[in-house]
């Protein structure tokens, strides 16, 4: 068997474009965008750079993104949620 070269490009195209559409279903239920909202505790280079490669990949899907940027020395407390007020 010859070996055959895979390619995760069409896949990915795949999954963006039903995420793009999830995302304006959803606009258009709720009258505002899904949102990723990401903590980071710390400045660790790498997770940095994830953190901001996560939000621009949010942002090109057509969704809010916000990240909540902790000192390395917090607790647990302030990360923990709060509960919804009601709408």
């Amino acid at each position: 068997m010859a070996p055959q070269l895979l390619s995760a490009k069409p896949v990915l195209e795949i999954l963006q474009s039903q995420i793009r559409e999830g995302v304006e279903k959803f606009f258009v239920k709720n009258g505002r965008r899904p949102k990723l909202a990401v903590v980071l505790v710390g400045q660790d280079p790498a997770s940095v750079i994830y953190t901001r490669k996560k939000g621009e990949t949010a942002v090109a899907l057509g969704m809010e993104h916000e990240t909540t940027v902790l000192p390395a020395t917090a607790t647990p407390a302030p990360v923990s949620p709060t509960p919804a007020s009601p709408a």
